[in-house]
């Protein structure tokens, strides 16, 4: 089957934390959604062995994605703290996105400060580039985890499922030792929804088209979630 969306995850809880609300949009409207998690977080705790670390957020995903609904998910097994922008690893997200052939791609933006977020920001938007062509594009959708977008043009209000949100933040308990994502994450979501007034919980995206050799900003648009997930 051919997805609808694609969302990329360099770790995982980064789909939850950055495209939850898109993901959920694709959901309603019944379309078929992806998700691929670049690593499996295994150094996501010094104290864990890397493999044991590994197995726990594994499981976590499995059960997000469980609660989700979402049935196709993989684990691409790239090192976690050590991802690289190289033909190697464009290769293996083309092929992913080759097969396929999806509208929508998720991934983290440019400027994220985890150096796993900004090389998947890369490796990802030139996997695209190669498989585009001067007739053929797809959407990419760059999110926002933590470093704040300083231009968007989608806003998908997630208002009526914040608290669905929270509740899968903290399925991925491994990671809340140290940083409340939960509550971070929230707080962010809340603040777009303030300054955008387009909702009282808002997810914000950076849009643009991906041809083979230019890409093109998309115009404004707003989406909102209505009834509870699925």
């Amino acid at each position: 089957m051919t997805s609808r969306c694609i969302a990329f995850a360099p770790h995982p809880d980064d789909e939850v934390l950055g495209c939850f609300g898109a993901i959920m949009s694709h959901r309603h409207r019944k379309e078929d959604v992806a998700v691929v998690y670049l690593t499996s977080g295994e150094g996501g705790d010094s104290s864990v062995s890397p493999l044991l670390m590994k197995k726990t957020r594994e499981h976590e995903a499995k059960n997000v994605m469980s609660s989700l609904g979402i049935r196709r998910y993989s684990f691409l097994g790239l090192p976690d703290g050590g991802l690289e922008y190289d033909p190697t690893t464009v290769r293996v997200v083309a092929d992913v996105i080759a097969k396929d052939d999806p509208v929508y791609v998720y991934a983290p933006n440019g400027k994220e400060p985890h150096k796993d977020h900004r090389t998947a920001c890369k490796v990802i938007s030139e996997a695209l580039r190669s498989l585009a062509s001067d007739e053929k594009y797809f959407e990419i959708r760059y999110y926002e985890v933590w470093a704040s977008l300083d231009k968007f043009n989608l806003v998908v209000d997630i208002s009526s499922l914040a608290e669905n949100k929270r509740k899968l933040i903290r399925m991925y308990e491994s990671q809340l030792k140290n940083i409340r994502y939960d509550e971070e994450i929230l707080t962010l979501n809340r603040y777009r929804g303030n300054t955008s007034q387009k909702g009282s919980y808002c997810e914000v995206y950076d849009c643009y088209r991906v041809f083979s050799k230019r890409t093109e900003r998309i115009g404004f648009r707003r989406e909102e979630i209505h009834g509870n997930m699925e």
